[in-house]
């Protein structure tokens, strides 16, 4: 699909579903630099965080601190708890990943020079069969790019049209019927506008999307 054909007929407009292959974009995360930015970043909650059924888990439970010899306080990951949380289903998210990693950084700048938008990316991986967030909206625009592994997606479509951030008005009545339901496999993507509501599922097995969002 071109640009201009995407921006005149998705572009806050519509949901947009994009079929790739398997290895389309195994080069932007591995999952060995998964591991190497959870082990040489001092992330912090709410940056790095962990979330169960649409609960967020306390980051206590996962986060210990120390203090440098100037005073200064040094996150901590706990990674006996943290993996547990992990294998019992939760999702595990690292906010701005585009600020970590280089081939990230570079994807989302291209983004931002063919949408004009400023672009922020985070990273969703998981080991179970859950969902890390309800049904909800954003009040930004998504780009996902599924990585890794699978994932069910659902989307209801809108309540109230291009709600914003701390807006006056809010409508969490939640839709009851899917619009549109697939399955993201490693290579897909998947664009969806701010007050769209969805929810994503893991199947049972590793998986690893980018959320590419930005406010329109």
């Amino acid at each position: 699909i071109l640009i201009n054909d995407f921006v005149n007929d998705f572009w806050g407009k519509n949901y947009f579903y994009l079929k790739g292959s398997p290895e389309k974009f195994s080069h932007l995360l591995t999952w060995s630099e998964f591991n190497r930015i959870l082990q040489q970043h001092r992330l912090d909650f709410p940056r790095l965080r962990l979330a169960k059924e649409g609960e967020s888990i306390p980051a206590d439970q996962y986060i210990s601190y120390s203090t440098s010899r100037r005073g200064v306080r040094i996150p901590n990951l706990d990674t006996v708890n943290l993996g547990k949380y992990l294998r019992e289903g939760a999702s595990l998210v690292v906010d701005t990943i585009d600020e970590m990693h280089e081939p990230i950084t570079k994807l989302s700048q291209n983004l931002e020079e063919v949408f004009r938008e400023s672009f922020q990316v985070n990273a969703y991986s998981g080991w179970g069969h859950s969902r890390g967030f309800d049904i909800h909206w954003d009040d930004h625009d998504v780009f996902i790019f599924q990585i890794f592994g699978q994932k069910d997606w659902k989307i209801y479509g809108p309540t109230r049209e291009y709600p914003l951030f701390r807006d006056a008005e809010f409508d969490l009545k939640k839709p009851e019927t899917p619009i549109w339901e697939e399955t993201l496999h490693a290579g897909d993507i998947l664009y969806i506008p701010r007050g769209w509501w969805h929810v994503a599922v893991a199947k049972d097995e590793p998986t690893l999307h980018l959320t590419f969002g930005f406010t329109n």
